[in-house]
């Protein structure tokens, strides 16, 4: 044995110490994640009282409070009559006023605790939600607010038992609460036990604490970041900013014993780790920090561990190109725990704790620049490096976004124009568009009283809807939420009192106050008559439309205006929203005014290409806009407010109305008109035969296309494949229900 052997082996051992050591620290930070996991979960997500307290908690924003009123009133709506859909936003107003109550707050907790425990208890066969209390207050309230509304709730509806499930699932999910409990006991033993091995099998124990403080910092960021991105995708899943914000609201009641957790072990951690640095070593934690930050931008000698840092390095590119926000947020909490850090050694240092003997502090600053010169030199080529992960993540990201954006209009052409390659070379006078009929009185808007739809004006969209009819009033908000409605450009009270009679005005009045009495900010809203019926914001619409165009840009629309609002008026709107720039400008007003069988429209595939894809029409006055059409010099139409369907069925519906009898454009209206709108009738109305015929018979009738075929609750029936018929693109999977 030479005099080295005994040297070397000693070595060798202090160095597999080292490496079991930082091993058992590296588990022990793993049990420390895994601890807040299940520690969380089972104080918060298994315990019944806790998991209830919560999700009640999060009805104190007033978006989940109107998300779950929205919920409840669709129960409430959906077992009663029909009718009962007209009058929605009436026994919606009162079940949100129940559930702002104090009292209803004890209701909810009792029946979400209760749902609970049969998720994770034994002894039932079902899960059921009981609403019966909840139901009950509600109608007891509606009651008293509209006695007429609250009698036509049947009383099967009053039971409230919402059944979620059956049983089959008890045992999975009572396991996993239990092994959970488990879990959350066993993990932050675990932790303490690895860590105290690390302790005892470090050379240097104070090195191997500070190591562990320092771990425990990162296991706060990256508990940090798993809520972060956990969140963001829980956004992604949601489909509008109210169900954006619901999602925040629940989020954050039922996380933030996690977040407070993950801080504190964050600042213990942090405590520990600028202690520890103090005792260890003469050396300022800005600059082990720095040496850190070195280490990190330098590629690891062995292939395993470059692979991995590789990977780490376009991860966290992709993660600011991508996530750019995210990834400021990781960097801020980073650089807080850093700053912590540096705060409390500052204050060890001061106190004299951790001062190396025999070194004076000018000694050590000049070692200090020694060796921070070496480690910049190597900052800077990480950095170097980074930066050219970033620069091509960042390429790549835009040759991604390149690929898969939307299509530009002439691709659109290649799939076709509203949906069909046929239409594409086909005038706009020979083309049939599903269209709407009051497009606006939709009952998703949760405030329209008589609906005459389902859908909002987006949602018509989405569903294949390419005429919208709508009506433009003046109105202003108020302090009631509900819009005032503003006379000066249409009817007056009393020929309102005349049209819908003293009772209905007098509910409209109880709703919003005095019609038309203190007019503040004077808005152009979509109403029917009466603003305080239901009011949705033109500009806001038209911006959705944009959207939806911009989203889907082989798609043409036609809006037809029933305007009480000034023409300037409305095309600032369009200005503000940012349509104006998709209009279709290039018809001459001046010379259709003089002879509209001169008017030549385009194909559909003109307009696309040209991306002008929305022709605008006003009912009344279209001004001196010269994209603003006169609705009824283009537009000729058949009569309407049939009052039953052998009225609609009469050879007389298709007698001339309103328009010329040479205008291009055939507006064919069929609804049947009933107090309030109901979706019965309007299925029958909408059944394919019953459609299709009358459009076939006013339209040779005319010797016209049908070009707006306008029905009321366009859900019900056929109206899609019976527009499809008369474009001639019915395809053999929609089958062929033409008469022969």
């Amino acid at each position: 044995m030479t005099e080295h052997e005994p040297v070397a082996r000693a070595s060798g051992r202090g160095a597999a110490r080292r490496r079991s050591s930082r091993a058992l620290v590296g588990l022990g930070s793993l049990a420390l994640l895994l601890t807040l996991v299940f520690g969380w979960a089972a104080d918060t997500v298994f315990d019944s009282r806790e998991f209830a307290d919560r999700a009640v908690a999060a009805l104190d924003d007033d978006e989940v409070a109107r998300l779950v009123s929205e919920k409840l009133t669709d129960q409430i709506v959906a077992r009663g009559p029909e009718d009962l859909l007209s009058v929605q936003p009436v026994v919606e107003a009162v079940t949100l006023g129940v559930l702002r109550s104090s009292a209803f707050r004890g209701v909810a907790r009792a029946a979400v605790a209760d749902l609970h425990q049969a998720f994770f208890s034994e002894g039932r066969d079902s899960v059921v939600l009981d609403l019966a209390d909840v139901v009950t207050t509600v109608l007891l309230r509606l009651q008293e607010a509209n006695p007429d509304v609250a009698a036509r709730i049947p009383d099967d509806v009053r039971a409230g038992a919402l059944r979620v499930s059956d049983r089959s699932f008890a045992t999975e999910t009572l396991q996993l609460a239990e092994r959970t409990r488990a879990l959350a006991v066993l993990f932050p033993v675990l932790t303490l036990l690895l860590w105290a091995g690390a302790i005892a099998l470090a050379r240097d124990r104070r090195d191997a604490v500070s190591l562990i403080g320092f771990s425990a910092v990162g296991v706060s960021l990256l508990a940090l970041l798993i809520l972060a991105v956990a969140h963001r995708l829980l956004q992604r899943s949601a489909e509008t900013a109210g169900a954006r914000e619901v999602t925040d609201v629940v989020w954050a009641s039922f996380t933030q014993p996690l977040r407070s957790t993950v801080v504190v072990v964050g600042v213990l951690g942090a405590l520990v780790a600028a202690v520890a640095v103090a005792l260890v070593k003469p050396v300022p934690v800005a600059e082990r920090l720095r040496t850190l930050g070195a280490r990190l931008a330098r590629p690891p000698a062995s292939e395993p561990a470059g692979a991995a840092w590789a990977a780490a390095a376009i991860g966290l590119g992709l993660l600011v190109v991508l996530q750019w926000q995210l990834a400021v947020q990781l960097a801020a909490w980073a650089i807080g725990f850093s700053l912590l850090i540096a705060g409390l050694n500052e204050i060890i240092r001061l106190t004299g704790i951790g001062q190396v003997p025999g070194l004076s502090p000018e000694e050590l600053r000049r070692a200090q620049l020694t060796h921070a010169r070496i480690r910049t030199r190597r900052l800077i080529r990480g950095g170097v490096l980074v930066g050219l992960v970033l620069v091509v993540g960042g390429l790549g990201f835009a040759l991604w976004r390149s690929i898969t954006s939307g299509p530009s209009p002439a691709v659109a052409i290649a799939g076709g124009c509203n949906g069909h390659e046929e239409l594409c070379g086909r005038r706009l006078d020979r083309v049939a568009l599903a269209s709407t009929h009051n497009s606006m009185a939709a009952a998703n808007y949760r405030t329209w009283l008589f609906a005459e739809h389902v859908g909002t004006i987006e949602e018509q969209l989405e569903d294949g809807i390419r005429g919208l009819l709508i009506d433009t009033w003046y109105g202003s908000p108020t302090d009631r939420g509900t819009v005032a409605t503003d006379f000066d450009g249409g009817r007056s009270r009393e020929e309102l009192v005349e049209l819908y009679g003293e009772t209905t005005i007098d509910a409209a009045e109880r709703v919003s106050g005095r019609l038309g009495a203190d007019l503040q900010t004077r808005e152009i809203f979509l109403c029917h008559n009466l603003c305080e019926l239901g009011a949705v914001p033109f500009v806001e619409t038209l911006a959705n439309l944009r959207s939806f165009l911009d989203e889907h840009p082989g798609e043409v629309v036609v809006v037809f205006v029933q305007d009480q609002t000034d023409a300037g008026d409305v095309a600032r709107d369009f200005e503000r929203s940012g349509l104006v720039e998709l209009v279709w400008d290039e018809l001459d007003k001046a010379a259709m005014a003089d002879d509209v069988t001169s008017v030549v429209f385009p194909t559909l595939g003109e307009m696309v290409e040209k991306n002008k894809r929305v022709l605008v029409m006003a009912e009344n006055d279209s001004g001196d806009v010269p994209w603003y059409y006169d609705g009824f010099t283009l537009t000729q139409e058949t009569p309407f407010g049939f009052r039953s369907l052998d009225q609609l069925g009469d050879l007389a519906s298709c007698d001339e109305n309103r328009g010329l009898s040479d205008s291009p454009l055939f507006q064919l209206n069929h609804w049947v008109t009933t107090d309030p709108p109901t979706p019965s009738v309007a299925a029958l109305a909408n059944d394919y035969d019953t459609l299709f015929d009358r459009a076939i018979r006013c339209g040779q009738a005319r010797s016209l296309v049908p070009n707006l075929v306008a029905v009321d609750f366009y859900e019900q029936g056929d109206l899609f494949a019976v527009v499809d018929t008369l474009n001639g693109v019915r395809t053999e999977a929609e089958g062929d229900p033409t008469p022969e």
